[in-house]
């Protein structure tokens, strides 16, 4: 089994899994994996697309590693998915970000020790 990331408009990224399956589960389908992942890991790691292969269509290194940019390239092909551009709605060039920072001890906010505390600051250049 190897785990690849495919485009997606809505979150940028999705995982794609490939699988070989053994002669004994040859009648696994996708659902039941992913039935099978549901309450075991974070859903958002669940593979939204497996595909089944067999153990000859793996590309491999001269070394018998297994290339994954081109099982990335070979799934957004065999998915449709060359197009696909994400989606940002939240987010547009016009706005800018400032990093403050500040340093905290110890005696003022109970810290085992001293700690840095960030705050990011956006504003949006353009007037409406």
């Amino acid at each position: 089994m190897q785990i690849v990331g495919v485009p997606d408009e809505r979150y940028g990224e999705v995982v794609c899994a490939w699988i070989r399956l053994s002669e004994a589960a040859k009648n696994v389908t996708e659902k039941d994996i992913q039935d099978f992942c549901k309450g075991r890991i974070a859903h958002f790691k669940i593979p939204k697309y497996i595909l089944f292969k067999k153990e000859n269509e793996f590309p491999l290194t001269v070394s018998g590693k297994v290339k994954k940019y081109e099982i990335r390239e070979q799934s957004k092909i065999e998915l449709g998915l060359q197009q696909v551009k994400p989606r940002v709605d939240h987010f547009n060039g016009d706005w800018t970000f400032e990093v403050q920072s500040e340093r905290h001890t110890e005696k003022e906010n109970k810290f085992s020790g001293s700690e840095n505390v960030f705050n990011v600051v956006a504003t949006n250049s353009v007037v409406s």
